[in-house]
C-alpha cells in the first residue's frame, strides 16, 4: 500500500502534500534498509503497555557517526531518532541517556554486537 502512495506523490494537487509524502517514503526506505532484530524487554518504567517480557522490533543503521534507531514494542513506538555511535555494520554501539521527560523520547543504549 505504501509503495502505491509513494509512487503517486507527484500527483497531489497541493505541492506540500506531495513533498510530505516523498519525505515519508524516503524515511520508509531508510527504515527498510536497517539491520533489524527482535528483542524482549527486561525492565521498563513510565510507558503504559510496555512491560518486562514485551516483544520489540529494533532497527539500527549508521550514517556519518550517528546511529539511527527505531524501536517498537508491542504496538508502541518507543524510540525513533538518532544518537552518536561508533563502529559499523554488526558492531555499532551508542546511545543517549536523556529520558522522555528531557527530550521527548526514551533513553537508549545500543550495542548491535551483543544485540542489546
Amino acid at each position: 500500500m505504501l509503495d502505491g502512495v509513494c509512487a503517486q506523490a507527484e500527483g497531489f494537487k497541493d505541492p506540500s502534500q506531495g513533498h510530505d509524502v516523498r519525505m515519508a517514503c524516503d524515511e520508509l526506505g531508510q527504515i527498510e534498509g536497517m539491520n533489524s532484530w527482535t528483542a524482549t524487554v527486561t525492565s521498563a518504567s513510565g510507558l503504559s503497555g510496555v512491560t518486562s517480557g514485551s516483544r520489540c522490533t529494533v532497527s539500527v543503521t549508521t550514517d556519518d557517526g550517528r546511529c539511527r534507531a527505531n524501536v517498537q514494542c508491542e504496538s508502541h513506538a518507543v524510540y525513533a531518532g538518532g544518537n552518536p555511535c561508533a563502529g559499523a555494520g554488526a558492531s555499532l554501539s551508542g546511545g543517549e541517556s536523556m529520558t522522555t521527560a528531557s527530550d521527548g523520547d526514551a533513553a537508549i543504549t545500543i550495542d548491535t554486537a551483543t544485540r542489546s
